[in-house]
């Protein structure tokens, strides 16, 4: 179990987004907050009813992950995960190539040193 700083890692599951010499970081992805995407931010209006989770205890802002291939500047983290593409997010739900429920928000993320 993780205790002192870190606690916010007990019992996470968490999906690294990138791994190198440098670290690792990613966001837990069973910790759902009580808020929404909407409760945190106006700049997303199409998900503003998608629930918001903890993604970690570093950093501000909301992130996205979701399964949607072909957002430019989205990242593939693994097989058919993405990460990132938020500047196209909407235009692809407006035009019914993907739905509000295809992605997954974050409020901060984890992260380690080497």
């Amino acid at each position: 179990r993780f205790s002192g700083q870190r606690q916010v890692l007990d019992q996470s599951v968490v999906l690294l987004v990138r791994h190198g010499r440098t670290g690792s970081s990613g966001f837990i992805i069973n910790r759902p907050t009580q808020f929404d995407v909407g409760d945190v931010t106006k700049k997303l209006p199409q998900f503003e009813s998608n629930p918001l989770y903890l993604g970690g205890d570093i950093g501000e802002g909301v992130y996205m992950i979701h399964g949607v291939p072909g957002l430019e500047n989205a990242t593939e983290v693994s097989d058919g995960i993405f990460y990132g593409g938020s500047d196209e997010v909407e235009d692809f739900v407006r035009s019914g190539r993907a739905a509000p429920q295809d992605f997954r928000f974050f409020f901060k993320y984890t992260a380690w040193l080497p």
